[in-house]
């Protein structure tokens, strides 16, 4: 079971989804909008491959663990996410990739430019996500985890989702290996965690040097 998150349905029609998001919320998205903001689905690997550095910068910023390149460029390639590009007057400044099933769309992870955010690009990311699974019939859209960061939290809920739990499933013929899998997995991810930290301070070293 997956901790709570904040899910939409596709209940309603796309327009009174909207008009449920909170005031600031809208204003955000018309203001993206003015800005010159448009958002494109299905966008290339190569122009989220060129907006990866802002994903790792921001999560090295915040403590959080990277998911690396290969990882990701495997999901997109696999057509497990689809990936969402803002442009700014043509130029990409951000990108959000939902991992979708006919069953439930789930945010999975995004980044925008820093000297874009007054253009409000998350929230035109977003809300064009949430369109795009609503005109694909996807029945559930997930906000996913907020992993504890209030502001985050308060964000997501700008767009007047509900509290809901989703089931993950993993299916096997080997039940030792699913055992085996169980007991491993924590000590994989922190493994990782600590591979990464160590990546990162050795590659800044060797730029010091150099």
């Amino acid at each position: 079971m997956v901790p709570a998150c904040p899910l939409q349905g596709r209940e309603r029609p796309r327009e009174q989804v909207r008009h449920g998001h909170r005031p600031e919320v809208r204003q955000a998205i018309r203001s993206s909008a003015r800005s010159g903001v448009t958002v494109e689905p299905y966008a290339a690997i190569e122009i989220v491959r060129s907006l990866y550095p802002l994903y790792r910068a921001r999560m090295e910023e915040i403590g959080a663990t990277v998911k690396p390149w290969r990882f990701i460029e495997g999901i997109l390639a696999e057509r497990l996410g689809v990936p969402f590009v803002a442009r700014q007057h043509g130029r990409a400044i951000g990108f959000l990739i939902l991992l979708a099933t006919p069953g439930i769309a789930i945010y999975w992870i995004s980044a925008i430019e820093p000297g874009a955010s007054r253009a409000r690009p998350m929230n035109a990311l977003l809300d064009a996500a949430f369109a795009w699974s609503h005109g694909e019939a996807i029945p559930r859209f997930s906000f996913g985890e907020s992993h504890g960061r209030p502001g985050l939290s308060r964000f997501k809920q700008g767009f007047g989702p509900e509290p809901g739990r989703h089931m993950v499933v993993v299916r096997t013929y080997r039940p030792c290996i699913q055992r085996a899998w169980r007991w491993l997995e924590p000590a994989a991810r922190q493994s990782y965690a600590v591979w990464d930290r160590c990546r990162v301070s050795l590659r800044d070293a060797a730029r010091r040097r150099a």
